[in-house]
């Protein structure tokens, strides 16, 4: 059809599965003003640059009805609606190539239930960036539905699905908000096995959402390959067994992952320049069973804050942040591998029990790891970690905890301390510290197999009950061993000083290398 012809009496009197071809005015642009009703399946294409304006703003440009299911509408100018197009109850439908602007509420508004539809390649402004949706599903169950490719700017919600959805595909689009409102892509709670791929969001207050109402817990996402930037929050997410993967999560202002579940796997991100917080994580239930592995959190205040129980933090990379690297204040905790340098705080920093601390490499950090008291007996075991050139190595006051076999060196202040009661530290290896290579200032500890090498003062002990130190090396430090409680015997046996004899009971008094 041509200009001067109705693009709705086009449709009226179309055979279903017809191509209705719309043309411009001989390769300059035309525009139709008027609002049509679809309601059978019909193939409408523009052929140039057509543009379509609605009769009204109250009414849309294009509305497609149950019976237009199948319809695709593809390459128009449309402008000038609350509603550009709106598709009610019909599955099916191909919504391409469009460009949508001057929207006052919804750019293109799934009504109902919908399935198996595409939006595909669309470029979508509103008027005001406080108020209505990019592209929205509402009021229905949603499945299958692919929303690709497209740009949208200048709306509250740039993708948004309301309620019961599973099995969408959103990706590659890109999302524009203003004002740190909204979210740019946007599902609520009853949505599950939905994919959110490659899409790049700015602006917004939370880039990524997902929302839990109740005990309706979103689940089973894949959200991987997404750039963040420039957001409030980059994800805000309430959600389980779901893996958020490959994603570019930077500068924005409060977090880069702000996030409530349980069976969550956190892998392979990138976490820069964030405000509060790289990774937030809430406690969901007692047993969370998190997982949080291979992603590089640099340059954020706190690297990582979590209350997640039963969580486990691996093979990540994280320095340059500010603040402390790796919070956490949860329980059965499991910190392993995980590279950590050059952080202002600390590089581990634990308050709870049953926590597992191994085969942490970490350097440059104010101090190594830290330990505050959470119960009268934690049972933390720091085990196998390498802390070297930080402030202090291990700052401890969690009591009944175990330390072995880390290597604690070349630490500028103190390379372990202990404030907390009954510890068991063997075997592990604490020399080259500036100050003391172990300090206890509590009662009730074991201290057995240790090697304390070439610190300025090998152990110093705040009273004579302190600890057993039994079957020990100290070899090399200036003074080896300092207790100055005078009112009782150091349990001090069969201990190994270089080439020197040592008493069996130290008190009172230090011993130097030559003692």
């Amino acid at each position: 059809m041509h200009p001067g012809q109705s693009i709705q009496a086009a449709v009226n009197s179309a055979a279903a599965g017809d191509n209705i071809n719309v043309y411009d005015d001989n390769n300059n642009p035309w525009t139709y003003k008027e609002s049509v009703v679809v309601n059978k399946k019909v193939n409408i294409k523009a052929q140039g640059s057509v543009n379509i304006e609605a009769i009204n703003t109250s009414s849309a440009v294009f509305t497609v009805n149950p019976n237009g299911a199948g319809t695709s509408i593809q390459n128009f100018n449309l402008s000038r609606s609350s509603y550009c197009i709106m598709i009610n109850n019909a599955n099916n439908c191909l919504i391409s190539g469009n460009k949508i602007s001057d929207v006052s509420l919804v750019g293109i508004q799934f009504y109902g239930p919908m399935n198996n539809s595409r939006v595909i390649g669309n470029t979508i402004t509103g008027i005001n960036p406080a108020v209505g949706n990019g592209i929205s599903f509402e009021y229905g169950f949603c499945t299958f539905n692919t929303i690709s490719g497209n740009i949208i700017h200048n709306f509250l919600n740039g993708i948004l699905f309301n309620f019961n959805s599973e099995n969408n595909i959103v990706s590659n689009n890109r999302v524009i908000s203003t004002g740190l409102t909204g979210a740019g892509i946007y599902a609520t709670a009853d949505s599950r096995l939905m994919k959110i791929i490659g899409n790049t969001v700015t602006g917004a207050e939370d880039g990524i959402a997902i929302q839990q109402f109740h005990m309706d817990i979103p689940s089973g996402y894949i959200i991987s390959g997404n750039t963040l930037t420039g957001n409030k929050n980059g994800f805000w997410l309430r959600i389980s067994n779901s893996t958020i993967s490959d994603n570019i999560v930077s500068q924005n202002i409060v977090s880069g992952f702000d996030i409530t579940g349980k069976f969550n796997k956190i892998i392979n991100n990138i976490i820069s320049y964030n405000g509060n917080s790289g990774i937030t994580i809430a406690g969901f239930n007692t047993k969370d069973y998190n997982v949080v592995s291979g992603n590089v959190i640099n340059y954020n205040v706190a690297g990582i804050s979590s209350a997640s129980n039963y969580t486990t933090f691996y093979n990540n990379i994280i320095s340059f942040n500010t603040f402390h690297a790796l919070i956490s204040v949860a329980n059965h905790v499991t910190i392993n591998s995980n590279t950590i340098k050059n952080n202002v705080g600390s590089g581990i920093f634990v308050i709870g029990t049953y926590n597992s601390i191994v085969r942490n490499v970490l350097q440059n950090n104010i101090i190594g790891i830290t330990l505050q008291k959470s119960t009268s007996a934690d049972h933390n075991t720091v085990g196998y970690n390498n802390a070297t050139y930080n402030g202090n190595g291990i700052n401890s006051a969690s009591p009944y905890s175990t330390f072995n076999n880390n290597f604690i060196g070349f630490n500028t202040q103190t390379g372990l301390i202990i404030t907390g009661a009954g510890c068991y530290i063997t075997r592990n290896t604490i020399r080259n510290n500036i100050e003391t290579g172990l300090k206890i200032t509590s009662t009730g500890n074991t201290v057995i197999s240790n090697r304390f090498v070439n610190n300025l003062m090998g152990v110093s002990f705040s009273k004579h009950n302190s600890a057993k130190f039994n079957l020990n090396s100290l070899l090399g430090n200036t003074y080896q061993v300092y207790c100055p409680d005078t009112s009782g015997y150091l349990n001090a046996l069969n201990n190994w000083w270089g080439s020197n004899s040592a008493p069996t009971r130290i008190y009172g008094f230090s011993t130097s290398t030559h003692g």
